[in-house]
């Protein structure tokens, strides 16, 4: 497992390389390097930046990529704050200037939710953004689109997403918490708690929907959907989110740490029996990146 991460981040930092979209790599070395300070996590962030973004300026605009905005936005920040280069920042602006008209309320009768591309990456970038350079005009607006989505697609009797988008492009049954999750926790760090309203009302939402996972254990204490038939980008998520939760102090330690930890381990005893593409291990080092900065915190 030691030699595919290694693999990983090298094919990373070969730029040219890159044919898929990177967005669990970027957030994956981004974890890994806040979590370790090893300097080759920051190095193949950095260098795909000014390769691909910076040097060509211009945003990627075929669907792939443009599903994964929220990803280079997150990164972009992350770029500015480690070198000081404003480039960074007028690329991070051109995504924000980009998506924001896709969540003021004029498209709302057409689209009343965010759709898997926004709900994914770009709350949480366009949370932080707006926290950073802007008024926090947009807390408002993500939140009401959270709660649309929280309304329209949480099952309580199963206690889990259903994302109709999701189950027609063939994904798992729990690819739907893996996304909502993810975005429920990433975007409630990039918010304000002073803005309150919106910081608990995301709150509550993470709570209910993680309330709802607990009732998929098994008599080990493991989340059923790691071992069987597992969504690996899926299970990595939750997995990420769980331990995020927990380091940001937003779900008990003494509750959930164990149920994360022991379905981490489930999970990466399935792993160890498959050959890994390189998304699956960039997914792999956001929830590495997770456990390490939340084991740091709690010595």
């Amino acid at each position: 497992m030691e030699e595919n991460r290694e693999a990983a981040v090298a094919a990373l930092l070969n730029s040219s390389l890159w044919e898929s979209v990177p967005g669990d790599m970027l957030k994956g070395c981004i974890a890994m390097y806040r979590a370790t300070g090893e300097e080759q996590y920051k190095t193949a962030v950095l260098l795909h930046l000014y390769s691909i973004l910076l040097t060509k300026w211009r945003l990627p605009s075929n669907h792939a990529w443009f599903s994964c905005y929220g990803g280079y936005g997150n990164a972009l920040l992350f770029a500015l704050d480690e070198t000081g280069d404003e480039r960074f920042q007028t690329a991070a602006g051109e995504i924000f200037d980009l998506f924001r008209p896709r969540i003021d309320p004029g498209d709302y009768r057409v689209r009343p939710y965010l759709d898997k591309s926004e709900v994914g990456s770009m709350a949480a970038f366009l949370t932080a953004y707006d926290t950073r350079f802007g008024k926090k005009q947009v807390y408002k607006e993500i939140a009401r689109r959270f709660s649309d989505a929280h309304r329209m697609f949480f099952a309580p009797d199963e206690g889990h997403y259903c994302i109709p988008e999701l189950r027609q492009a063939g994904e798992g049954a729990f690819s739907d918490d893996g996304v909502m999750l993810c975005a429920l926790i990433d975007t409630l760090e990039s918010m304000d708690m002073q803005i309150y309203e919106h910081w608990r009302s995301l709150a509550d939402q993470f709570l209910t929907a993680v309330q709802g996972l607990s009732r998929h254990l098994d008599r080990s204490g493991v989340l059923r959907s790691m071992v069987e038939a597992p969504d690996d980008i899926a299970s990595a998520r939750v997995l990420y989110a769980l331990h995020k939760g927990v380091r940001l102090k937003l779900l008990d330690e003494e509750k959930y740490l164990p149920i994360a930890a022991d379905s981490y381990a489930a999970w990466r005893k399935e792993l160890n029996e498959r050959t890994l593409c390189m998304d699956i291990e960039g997914a792999c080092m956001m929830v590495n990146g997770e456990m390490k900065m939340g084991e740091e915190k709690r010595k």
